[in-house]
């Protein structure tokens, strides 16, 4: 993707945003994904309580719905838009003369 100044990365609207900061987003956009998708993780938990020898075969669809989901919920156009609006944030912050976060 385009770069800002010292090798940061930017997002598609040209605000810059840090490794330091993307890798922090990258871990709140996993632990939204984990909240987001717990209903079929608990799902997936209580199959393999209930199978416990045929799991393989039994929780097979509980599983890929899990990671459908969290495909989806960490996905790296998901990644780009938080990156974006992280990005607006502080930006704004900055402009309004407030620290960034």
């Amino acid at each position: 993707g385009a770069r800002g100044g010292l090798g940061a990365p930017m997002t598609g609207g040209g605000e810059v945003v840090l490794k330091k900061e993307e890798e922090q987003l990258r871990s709140v956009m996993k632990r939204e994904a984990l909240r987001s998708c717990d209903g079929l993780l608990k799902a997936y938990v209580d199959c393999t309580k209930e199978n416990f020898i045929s799991v393989v075969w039994a929780c097979r669809p509980a599983l890929a719905a899990v990671n459908e989901c969290l495909a989806a919920e960490t996905s790296d156009a998901k990644l780009e838009v938080i990156k974006a609006d992280y990005a607006r944030r502080k930006a704004d912050e900055a402009a309004a003369g407030g620290a960034a976060r």
